[in-house]
Parts: structure tokens; C-alpha cells; sequence
């Protein structure tokens, strides 16, 4: 495991600086410091006329992901560790759409992590994050572009059908017309379809406007909108969901 700029202790062979960064890694909380000690620099030496001395530092562990690739497939990954079972946030990567995205995808982190700190370390984690991204002020064809490669069509999914929920709109006006169904109960319904969802998103979809069209047409998106309707909502106007782009073609809301 690369350790970057951690430093180990000098006496360590390979082996047992792998164990240590990779024990910090497995065991790392957002406020976590490190102090070690590392000699001068040879720029402050010629600045300051100094002689080669070593000196103490203290610096944040920063171990997180660097946002320079996309992730792709996030889960949960068991593993085991010097006889101890671990946890963690685990996903392979693809290239990001383009470098735009990556600053501003990487401005997104750098403010999220700010107050309180932050790791990744399970994929709530990661899911509170993209909500984050999905809800901040971004240009629009940026988070489409990075969120459908994170698994982010059923976020968008969430977005859309808790918005169209909370507005009556794509056949929800019929549904909220015939029976009383609380925001509990559709968070519980969309978890139990598989798309990620608590209260709060439903309350933060009041303060946006339903934009019809705006959900990736992905096989899992379609699936689970064929599930809601046929199981749940039989008045659900998927076509009004769906992106046109997929070849769907749209009626008003």
C-alpha cells in the first residue's frame, strides 16, 4: 500500500510499514493526527541559513479517496486483518468523463469534508456524499455525467420519484388521490426496491421542482420502475420518468 507522505518508524523492514499503514487505514477516524519527526528541507535550509536539524510535526491523516477516477460498483467488503475482521468501502474505478468534472467533483469533497470531517468508509458513507453532490450547486450535465458511472442512476431514480411523490406528478396525483400513503411508508417501498432512500430525501425533494425526463433509462432503472408499478403503483407514469434519450418517448406530467 502506497503511504504517501506518512511516515513510518525508521527501524520498520517493508513488511511491518505495510502492517502500519494499512492498520491506520483500517482504523482511521476523521480528526485522527500523526506526529513524527523528519529533518529539515533543503529549501528551508538555504531560506533560513540553517544547519540540517530535525524537527517535530504534526499533520491531519488523510487517507481518503482522491476523486481523480470514477467508482464504479460500491459495496461492502468483509476482509481480515491481522486475525481481526474489517468492513470497508470497497469499488473499482473508470476514467473520469472529462477534467471540468474532476474540479469540480473534487471542490464538492473538499467542502464536504470540511465541517465535521469526514471518511469513507462504508458505502453510506459514499451514499451521503453523492446526495451531496446531487443537491449542491453543480451544473447539472456534470453531475449526470459523473453520477451515472457511480451507480448513480438509482440515485437519480430517488430523486426523481421522490420529487414526483412529494409534487403529485408521473401518476402519483391518482395514487395520492385513492389512499394515504406516508413519507415512512414510500422511503420503506423504495428501499425494499432496491433504491436507497430515507425521510429526509423525501423532505428535501419539496424544495425542488419534478423535471420530467431526468432518470438514466438503465436495465436496473427499468426494472425497478416495472416492479413499483406493477406491485405498487399501478397509475406510475414511467414514460415520464424516463430519459428520452433512451429512446422513450415523453408525455406531459
Amino acid at each position: 500500500m502506497q503511504k504517501g507522505g506518512i511516515k513510518t518508524n525508521q527501524l520498520f523492514d517493508l513488511a511491518e510499514q505495510n502492517r502500519h499503514v494499512i492498520d491506520l487505514f483500517l482504523n482511521r477516524h476523521p480528526d485522527q493526527r500523526l506526529e513524527y519527526t523528519t529533518g529539515i528541507g533543503l529549501k528551508d535550509m538555504i531560506h533560513y541559513d540553517a544547519d540540517f536539524v530535525s524537527r517535530s510535526v504534526t499533520k491531519r491523516l488523510s487517507m481518503e479517496y482522491d476523486w481523480k477516477r470514477v467508482p464504479v460498483g460500491a459495496r461492502d467488503e468483509t476482509i481480515e486483518f491481522e486475525g481481526k475482521g474489517y468492513s470497508h468501502l470497497s469499488f473499482e474505478t473508470t476514467p473520469i468523463p472529462d477534467f471540468d468534472s474532476f474540479l469540480k467533483v473534487r471542490d464538492a469533497w473538499e467542502n464536504f469534508d470540511k465541517k465535521p470531517r469526514r471518511n469513507l468508509k462504508t458505502l453510506s458513507d459514499l451514499e451521503v456524499f453523492l446526495r451531496y453532490i446531487e443537491t449542491r450547486e453543480l451544473p447539472d450535465d456534470v453531475v449526470r455525467r459523473y453520477l451515472r458511472k457511480t451507480d448513480g442512476d438509482l440515485h437519480r431514480l430517488r430523486r426523481d420519484l421522490t420529487r414526483a411523490f412529494v409534487k403529485h406528478k408521473a401518476g402519483f396525483d391518482i395514487e395520492l388521490g385513492n389512499r394515504r400513503i406516508t413519507y415512512k411508508d414510500f422511503a420503506q417501498i423504495l428501499v425494499d426496491h432496491g433504491v436507497p432512500c430515507v425521510v429526509t430525501d423525501i423532505d428535501n425533494a419539496r424544495r425542488a421542482e419534478f423535471i420530467k425526463n431526468a432518470t438514466p433509462a438503465t436495465d436496473q432503472v427499468k426494472t425497478v420502475l416495472r416492479r413499483l408499478k406493477e406491485g405498487c403503483f399501478p397509475n406510475l407514469e414511467i414514460e415520464v420518468i424516463l430519459a428520452r434519450e433512451a429512446g422513450v418517448e415523453s408525455s406531459d406530467p
